[in-house]
C-alpha cells in the first residue's frame, strides 16, 4: 500500500503501519455472537460449580445461616403482630406420613418437648397490615439481620469463587493455549485477540489483564450493585461500549491495550522500514 506523507511532516519510521484491509474489526453481529456464546458458557459452568460447592463442607455455614433466617421468619409468621387482631402471616402444619412429601422442602421444627415435626406455611390471604407488620418485625430482628448478612456474604464468596475459576479458564487459560489468543466464543465466531500496537497476538499479561478486568469490574462489581440483573446489564453495557467505536473495542480492550479482529484479516504489524 502506498502511503502519502504531507509536506513538511516527518513521521516516525519505527511506528507500526497497518494496511486498512488487514487486522479488520469484526462486524457488530460477529462480536456479539461470540460474546454471547462466552457469556452462556460462563453462566453454565459457574452455575454448575456453584451447585457443586454448595454441597461441600465450605457451604456448611451458608446452610446454617439460612436455617437461622427461616427460623426467625417462621417464628414471626405465627405471631399476631397487629394490635387488636389475632390474624397471623402463616399457620402451623403437623408433618404426617401422608403429607411428608408435599412439605419436604420446608424447614421442619419440633413441637416443644416432643418428636412431632411441623412446618410453617403462609396463609392464602394476608391482610396488608399483617404483611407490613411481619416484614417490619423480621427486618428489625437482630438475629435475622446478623444471619442475613453472613448468609449473603458467604453466598457471594462461593459464587465469586465459582465465577473466578470459570473465567480464569475461559478468558485466560484457553486464549493462552491457542494461537489466536481467543476465547471459545471468539474461536467459533471467527475472531481473535491481538495487541493494539505491537506485532502479533496479545501478550500473556494482556490476557491476564483481560481476565482481571472482566472478573473484578464486569462481574464482581456489577454483581455487588445489581445482583441477578448482572447477567442482563453487564453484557448490554459491554456491547454498547463496543458499538460506540470503530474498532469494536470493549471496556476491557481499552484497559488492556488489545482489540478483536477477524481471523482472516490478521497480519502482524511491521515498521515503515520493512514496508
Amino acid at each position: 500500500m502506498i502511503k502519502r506523507e504531507l509536506p513538511g511532516v516527518i513521521e516516525n519510521p519505527n511506528e507500526p503501519v497497518e494496511d486498512e484491509n488487514k487486522n479488520v474489526a469484526p462486524i457488530w453481529s460477529m462480536r456479539i455472537a461470540g460474546g454471547l456464546l462466552d457469556l452462556l458458557l460462563i453462566f453454565l459452568i459457574t452455575f454448575g460449580l456453584n451447585n457443586l460447592f454448595m454441597n461441600t463442607p465450605m457451604a456448611d455455614s451458608y446452610h446454617a445461616y439460612r436455617n437461622e433466617i427461616i427460623d426467625v421468619q417462621d417464628y414471626y409468621k405465627l405471631q399476631p403482630l397487629v394490635p387488636g387482631s389475632e390474624e397471623t402471616y402463616g399457620h402451623m402444619v403437623i408433618i404426617t406420613p401422608e403429607n411428608a412429601q408435599e412439605y419436604s422442602g420446608y424447614r421442619k421444627h419440633n413441637l416443644d418437648g416432643s418428636d412431632v415435626e411441623y412446618v410453617v406455611v403462609n396463609n392464602e390471604s394476608i391482610d396488608i397490615k399483617v404483611y407490613e407488620a411481619y416484614n417490619k418485625a423480621v427486618s428489625e430482628d437482630a438475629t435475622y439481620k446478623k444471619a442475613h448478612f453472613n448468609y449473603r456474604f458467604i453466598a457471594f464468596g462461593i459464587t465469586s469463587l465459582a465465577a473466578g475459576i470459570t473465567e480464569l479458564i475461559l478468558i485466560f487459560a484457553i486464549p493462552m493455549l491457542n494461537k489466536r489468543s481467543a476465547t471459545i466464543g471468539q474461536l467459533l465466531g471467527g475472531t481473535q485477540v491481538i495487541h493494539n500496537k505491537l506485532p502479533g497476538r496479545a501478550k500473556w499479561y494482556q490476557l491476564l489483564g483481560r481476565f482481571f478486568v472482566v472478573f473484578i469490574i464486569e462481574t464482581e462489581l456489577f454483581y455487588l450493585l445489581l445482583n441477578a440483573w448482572t447477567l442482563i446489564v453487564a453484557p448490554v453495557v459491554t456491547y454498547l461500549v463496543c458499538l460506540t467505536n470503530e474498532k469494536r473495542k470493549t471496556f476491557h480492550d481499552f484497559l488492556t491495550g488489545t482489540r478483536i479482529i477477524t481471523k482472516e484479516s490478521f497480519e502482524p504489524l511491521v515498521s515503515r522500514d520493512d514496508k
